[in-house]
């Protein structure tokens, strides 16, 4: 399922990914990590790293740093929108989209 939709997970900001504060979607890894204690960068990136990268290869977004600003849900909801539901826009329909926007405030 998508990360994107507009009910989706929350933003924390966490060090567990890796050793210096990012905020990122939670996630399983981000709650099972939250009382453990985090190395200092780039100790804890590294220590992570092989989680992360295996987490990439399975496609399991529970495992992966998944960074993401406060209203990343916005992007879910504008592409619903604009694409007739798709979660997606692909890059040319976001350019074009950002093109007519830009010559609509003109």
């Amino acid at each position: 399922s998508s990360v994107l939709r507009a009910d989706g997970p929350e933003t924390t900001t966490t060090t567990k990914f890796s050793g210096r504060p990012a905020r990122g979607i939670r996630n399983e890894f981000i709650d099972r990590m939250e009382s453990a204690f985090a190395l200092n960068f780039p100790l804890q990136n590294t220590l992570t790293s092989l989680i992360r990268s295996q987490a990439v290869r399975d496609h399991n977004n529970e495992r992966q740093s998944l960074w993401a600003g406060s209203a990343y849900r916005k992007a879910g909801e504008r592409a619903s929108r604009t694409s007739g539901g798709s979660a997606y826009l692909s890059v040319g329909e976001l350019m074009e989209q950002l093109k007519q926007e830009y010559h609509d405030c003109l």
